[in-house]
């Protein structure tokens, strides 16, 4: 896996996912706790206008938690419902975290 294939991947889930969805993020709280947030995500990042890939977490994505806009790693999202989305975004976190 590279940075090309990335993008090329960003480019495949930008035009066949559905925004906005509910997800489930584990977020890091301290160095040995985290804790399970409810987000949706309304869309992955501009290549044009702002770092869309992260070297070590891959494609990252916006997301509302509570009021706040965050940037969260898709690879890291638990689709909460069996929509159309589970399964490209359950596809792409199978395939970051086992090819790279």
């Amino acid at each position: 896996m590279d940075r090309e294939t990335l993008e090329g991947y960003h480019e495949y889930l930008s035009e066949n996912l559905s925004f906005p969805f509910e997800a489930e993020y584990n977020s890091e709280i301290g160095p040995f706790s985290s804790r399970t947030i409810q987000v949706k995500v309304i869309g992955l990042g501009d290549p044009d206008k702002e770092p869309v890939i992260d070297d070590m977490y891959g494609i990252l994505c916006k997301a509302r938690h509570e009021r706040r806009l965050v940037t969260v790693p898709l690879g890291e999202l638990e689709r909460k419902k069996s929509r159309p989305n589970r399964q490209l975004v359950a596809d792409y976190s199978y395939w970051f975290w086992n090819w790279r």
